[in-house]
């Protein structure tokens, strides 16, 4: 008698797991992302916290999906954190005050979960201004050909092509007094 209690179990325990894995499939499309939204937090610093939220179909926020984050350089795309969701559904980052960027983007797992976010442009700093001819009057007579700032590499390209071309120039004159002789 207990052998045949032992075996109904058995069949419960199988069909019980047949029922499981009948009804998993429906589960797990279930929490495979399907959209994503990305929200910037600006902070104290000037730094910018991104969150990216991953929810499935059903508008359920899904946890341990890998979010990649790229960010639009002059050179493509930029690869910057590759954040896994936490059990909010949640993965963030921050962006540092320097450098900045103009757009980031942000990529859910190997799906078509993909969102967009443009980054406020920042105000640039006002560039460095040289002396103006008041100034440059009081040094010389002729302002336009003084710099306040003496560029010691054009004085050594200058030297190096002055060589080059007094070489040029000899080369020459040897050719001229051969053609000369014959």
């Amino acid at each position: 008698m207990r052998r045949h209690r032992s075996g109904r179990a058995a069949v419960v325990v199988i069909a019980a797991v047949v029922v499981i894995a009948a009804i998993s499939p429906a589960v797990v499309e279930a929490a495979e992302p399907s959209r994503l939204s990305l929200a910037r937090e600006p902070r104290d610093d000037d730094s910018s916290r991104i969150v990216a939220t991953v929810t499935d179909a059903s508008g359920k926020r899904v946890a341990g999906v890998a979010v990649a984050f790229r960010v639009n350089t002059a050179f493509g795309w930029l690869t910057l954190a590759e954040v896994d969701t936490n059990a909010n559904g949640n993965a963030m980052i921050v962006l540092p005050a320097q450098p900045r960027y103009v757009e980031i983007r942000a990529q859910a797992g190997e799906g078509d979960a993909r969102a967009g976010l443009r980054l406020p442009e920042i105000a640039s700093a006002e560039p460095a201004v040289r002396p103006g001819l008041g100034v440059l009057r009081a040094l010389s007579p002729q302002p336009g050909f003084i710099s306040p700032y003496p560029p010691p590499q054009i004085l050594v390209v200058a030297g190096l092509l002055g060589g080059i071309w007094t070489t040029y120039g000899y080369l020459v004159w040897l050719l001229i007094r051969l053609r000369r002789v014959t």
